[in-house]
């Protein structure tokens, strides 16, 4: 079941198809779960991941795409078996693993999508804000350009985002994990820019 997702593609204007979000609810009431997808920006599905009921365990992205500059290059779809809305977990992985954009599908008690609810990293701002949560829409309605959403969002991106990431993670209430996980990538990050630079 989970290796028929790998075959597909999603359209570089889209972050996930009608086709693709239902077959993902129907998978996760299937196994109980939250089911995610990694998708580069061709609409390649790189990683299918299987949580638990209530979190999403996302693959080490380190050596993905790593860089200097502020966005991966991958979008997260992930869904949400009670319609919930974004957690705290799916802002965190947005931010700390500089993903262009996490888009939870929320199903209903039949197992179908019934709302979608979004966010995108945002380029460095005087305000320090990481990323803009979009309104949540019904999913049969909701439509957005997100080829178009990130060539504006990275004209205006072309600064590192380390000092900037490094201020936030200090902020109380981060969990232990991802002040790990955000710093496994740092490393990760320095080993890539040695190597390049040799």
């Amino acid at each position: 079941m989970l290796e028929r997702i790998y075959r597909r593609r999603v359209p570089p204007a889209e972050v996930v198809t009608h086709e693709l979000g239902t077959y993902l609810c129907e998978v996760s009431r299937e196994v109980e779960r939250q089911v995610g997808l990694l998708v580069d920006r061709r609409g390649t599905i790189e990683h299918v991941v299987v949580g638990d009921a209530h979190k999403l365990y996302l693959p080490d992205v380190g050596r993905m795409r790593a860089g200097r500059g502020r966005f991966r290059g991958l979008r997260l779809v992930v869904t949400h078996l009670r319609d919930e809305p974004l957690t705290r977990d799916d802002l965190t992985d947005l931010s700390l693993l500089r993903l262009d954009l996490v888009c939870a599908l929320g199903m209903d008690p039949s197992g179908r999508p019934a709302h979608v609810y979004a966010a995108h990293l945002l380029p460095e701002n005087p305000d320090g804000r990481l990323y803009q949560e979009l309104p949540s829409a019904r999913f049969a309605q909701w439509s957005l350009d997100f080829g178009a959403l990130i060539a504006s969002l990275e004209q205006e991106s072309h600064q590192p985002i380390g000092p900037f990431v490094r201020q936030w993670i200090k902020r109380p209430g981060i969990p232990t994990e991802f002040r790990s996980r955000y710093a496994q990538s740092a490393v990760q990050r320095q080993y890539s820019l040695q190597e390049t630079t040799r």
